[in-house]
């Protein structure tokens, strides 16, 4: 048995402890940066991606008002027509002549001593 002579331990200086304790400190606050950092990315991203589906969103809904816009442009033209066929037909069956003629041609009346003969219209055979 080979006898061992006192083991000697030289301890750490207060230089390496105060070294060591100091790079353990800077490792914390890194550590902690990290994190802040990680959340602020997160929140931000999140931010970005609530304002981007809020976009679409109202992307989308402007996108169906300008058809509804559009549908009711057309309509408005349509019901511009038809009000002025009938203020020209207002305006002629004030007239009496045109009344006369009018009459006459769509419900079959005739002046007195008159005949009407209803002649057929030729049809087309190809």
């Amino acid at each position: 048995m080979v006898k061992k002579g006192p083991r000697i331990y030289n301890g750490p200086t207060e230089d390496v402890k105060w070294e060591k304790m100091q790079k353990q400190a800077r490792r914390k606050i890194k550590e902690k940066h990290r994190i802040r950092r990680s959340w602020i990315i997160a929140i931000f991203s999140f931010l970005i991606i609530i304002g981007c589906l809020n976009l679409l969103h109202l992307k989308s809904k402007t996108n169906q008002l300008n058809q509804q816009i559009s549908a009711s442009k057309m309509k408005l033209d349509q019901v511009d027509k038809t009000n002025t066929k009938l203020k020209t037909q207002e305006k002629n069956l004030k007239e009496t002549d045109y009344l006369e003629k009018w009459i006459r041609y769509k419900l079959y009346y005739s002046k007195k001593g008159e005949q009407i003969y209803n002649i057929p219209e030729p049809q087309d055979n190809d």
